[in-house]
């Protein structure tokens, strides 16, 4: 451009670069020139490209690398980017998006040894208690084999106990633990506990306010554990008072599968040093099992010696299994058990057992009158009111035998 006005023209193949074909330099005052001659020219275009910072502005402050995509690809026309412009910080930008910065993945997780590291977590309260009053579970994962461990408490104060616990496990197979990671729950941040644990050389991670994926491997394990427990209760109808044990055997099989920070092996052969054998896991949560009647039990002979009892997991490394008694409403541990795995098919799986719930549990009827005292059912008190109801003063009835 000259004046305003064109002097030359030509095809635009990329930015700022024009392609001129058979052009001459016509002399002023000459109509038809008579000779070519090869003469170098320079000339300046007029540069209409726009900054960074202009386009980002323009575009309604779409991202940077969202804007060099449309010019490098060519998805729109008329696109003029200065590529050598700064691309400085947008401070709207920042006060508008800003979110929660993600955390290292597994892959770039930092190595750790056995039991040097530990992710732990508090799951409850729980509504219902589990058939030994519990009302909460407390984990331990290990950073470097994904190896968990599972504790189960009354209280939330008792977590501070399973932690020293915990230790003394750690340190009596020769491992060395640094460092626990927890979030801010006063359960885990008290003064007695983090004293404790000064004087042990053991440093206590906490996670940032709303980070609760600082401790992900943890939250992950909790509810991993809750999910598998609740679909296991579920498939064969067990009583909830039996989530407990159902939640142990969830992490005994989460033992054996395959974890992402473990990759090759399991988090068994991580943490033991040998691979697992499954063989025995053909038995579902809540399956019926014989069990042989021994001690006391011993029936006189021509009599069963052996009673259908429910299946509630392993015990001893898969030697022994644990299985809830109907008669003493306990969980018992045999080695003298027996599957039913081959019948006939027209006489099916056995007969599913009847179960009535423990004796620290309120049964359907029984009403505490709103005092926070809970009705036990193994007084004296409350054995003779399991048996009779009183009646009516007044009324000529005879006393009523109660349901059990």
């Amino acid at each position: 451009m000259k004046d305003g006005e064109p002097v030359i023209k030509g095809t635009q193949i990329s930015n700022h670069l024009y392609k001129l074909n058979n052009f001459t330099i016509q002399q002023r005052g000459e109509l038809i020139p008579t000779s070519t001659t090869v003469v170098p020219q320079t000339f300046n275009a007029m540069d209409s490209s726009k900054s960074w910072e202009v386009w980002h502005r323009q575009f309604g402050h779409l991202g940077k690398s969202s804007i060099y995509t449309l010019y490098k690809k060519q998805l729109v026309t008329s696109l003029d980017i200065d590529l050598q412009s700064p691309k400085y910080d947008c401070e709207t930008c920042t006060v508008a998006n800003q979110t929660v910065k993600p955390f290292l993945t597994v892959l770039e997780k930092t190595p750790t040894k056995l039991g040097e590291v530990t992710h732990m977590d508090l799951w409850g309260k729980y509504s219902n208690p589990s058939i030994h009053g519990n009302y909460y579970f407390h984990t331990f994962l290990d950073d470097s084999t994904r190896h968990p461990t599972v504790r189960f408490l009354k209280h939330k104060h008792e977590a501070a106990q399973d932690i020293k616990d915990h230790v003394a496990h750690l340190r009596a197979r020769k491992m060395h633990p640094n460092a626990f990671r927890c979030d801010e729950g006063q359960e885990f941040v008290n003064e007695n506990l983090i004293q404790w644990l000064r004087e042990q050389g053991i440093e206590l991670q906490i996670t940032a306010p709303y980070s609760s994926s600082q401790n992900g491997a943890a939250k992950c394990l909790n509810c991993t554990l809750v999910e598998l427990a609740c679909a296991m209760l579920l498939g064969q109808q067990v009583p909830t008072f039996l989530w407990e044990y159902a939640i142990q055997h969830a992490a005994y099989l989460r033992e054996h599968a395959p974890a992402a920070a473990t990759p090759g092996m399991t988090p068994y052969k991580a943490w033991h040093g040998m691979k697992p054998d499954v063989s025995h896991l053909v038995h579902e949560f809540g399956s019926p099992v014989y069990v042989l009647l021994q001690g006391r039990n011993v029936k006189p002979k021509l009599l069963p010696r052996s009673k259908q009892q429910i299946f509630v997991g392993f015990e001893d490394r898969s030697k022994s299994i644990k299985y809830y008694n109907t008669d003493t409403r306990r969980v018992l541990t045999s080695r003298n058990y027996q599957f039913l795995l081959n019948l006939p098919k027209e006489l099916g799986m056995p007969k599913p057992i009847l179960v009535e719930p423990p004796p620290t549990m309120l049964r359907e009827g029984e009403h505490d009158n709103g005092n926070n005292d809970t009705l036990q059912l193994g007084s004296q008190h409350n054995k003779r009111k399991r048996q009779y109801e009183e009646p009516n003063q007044g009324e000529d009835t005879e006393p009523t035998q109660r349901k059990l």
